[in-house]
């Protein structure tokens, strides 16, 4: 949403509280190259809630995973990146048709009435979605300064040139929804993102995002330490029995502990069924089909998807971040390797597109 250079195409870089995750594509006629990829784990306390702690640091870590990505280093300067839920707002606005020069003096005006902050201390940023009738349908973004100063900072001291910083909502939106489907006015997607720290769930529908939210009471760290008490081993120990788990043909063991997660998967359940009455009721979306899909790294556990299926009684699909990419080579990685990589991927999607992104 935040567009600073419109005609290089740059790759996709993930940065969060736990790991930086980059992804390189080039686009070859209707097929796409997987260039290079790497994911890096970060400290503790450089990177807190999206929020850049310790520039120096995360800047050396990002010239760090550039210089070792495989197959091989990302020689490009360019970079999409995406900014934390938790401190983006998006909100669909509707003002009277006008000309431009008005427009973007009532847009300002407008989003005074929609973010929590003043609007002294937010970059904004809009898109037209629809014009209807008298009206003029907005989708307007907005992000404090500070945050995004110290982005495109920390590029900067990385040799980086930023090309665009979009809401994370975006970026798995463009990976996940097949793009076939993607204008399609009465179908909306919840997409369920497992972290290691903690779930987002956004809902997407026809370019809008109606809604993003964090809980920490779900999480792959969660999951971790609920197999470690259980097994009664060090959590490093449950994480590789995490890992491994499950065949499907599901051994004692492996349904013990299947079952010493079913209850942190139970607020997740009780939180999409939530979700899904706001978005019925309160956004009064009663005629719109609701998909719901699962991605990252906690996602591909054997035993999710149909659990919660149960629960909230409705189809969960796990992701398919390769839905709109047809490849010219095998794939490398495995379909839980690529679910950790959904909103890297979603980025370098845009970063291979770029004459579909120009700015306003």
């Amino acid at each position: 949403m935040f567009d600073f250079i419109s005609n290089k195409k740059a790759f996709g870089l993930e940065i969060s509280d736990f790991s930086l995750k980059a992804f390189w594509l080039k686009k070859k006629g209707n097929n796409y190259e997987i260039v290079s990829y790497n994911r890096l784990r970060i400290p503790k306390g450089l990177v807190v809630e999206g929020e850049i702690k310790k520039e120096n640091e995360v800047a050396l870590l990002i010239q760090e995973i550039i210089n070792s990505a495989r197959p091989q280093k990302i020689t490009t300067p360019y970079v999409i990146s995406s900014l934390p839920e938790n401190k983006t707002f998006v909100r669909i606005i509707k003002v009277p048709q006008m000309s431009k020069q008005d427009l973007e003096e009532a847009i300002k005006w407008e989003a005074e009435n929609h973010i929590p902050i003043s609007i002294d201390d937010a970059y904004l940023d809009w898109q037209i979605l629809n014009k209807k009738g008298k009206d003029i349908e907005i989708l307007l973004s907005s992000a404090p300064k500070d945050l995004i100063d110290s982005y495109i900072n920390v590029f900067n001291m990385a040799k980086l040139k930023v090309q665009a910083l979009e809401p994370c909502a975006a970026s798995k939106g463009r990976a996940l929804i097949n793009e076939l489907n993607h204008q399609d006015s009465e179908k909306a997607y919840l997409i369920v993102d497992i972290g290691a720290s903690k779930t987002v769930l956004d809902i997407v529908s026809n370019d809008k995002i109606y809604f993003s939210s964090s809980i920490f009471t779900v999480s792959g760290n969660l999951f971790t330490k609920k197999i470690a008490d259980m097994l009664n081993i060090k959590e490093s120990e449950a994480e590789k029995v995490k890992v491994e788990c499950c065949s499907p043909k599901i051994s004692e063991k492996e349904r013990k502990i299947l079952d010493s997660i079913h209850a942190v998967l139970d607020n997740l359940a009780l939180e999409i069924r939530k979700i899904e009455d706001y978005f019925y009721q309160d956004l009064k979306n009663k005629n719109k089909e609701f998909e719901i899909l699962i991605c990252g790294g906690g996602s591909s556990f054997f035993g999710i998807v149909p659990y919660l299926s149960l629960k909230v009684k409705q189809k969960i699909k796990l992701g398919n971040p390769w839905i709109n990419i047809k490849l010219d080579k095998p794939l490398e990685l495995n379909h839980g390797e690529s679910l950790t990589y959904t909103e890297a991927i979603g980025l370098a999607i845009r970063g291979a597109n770029l004459k579909t992104y120009q700015i306003k």
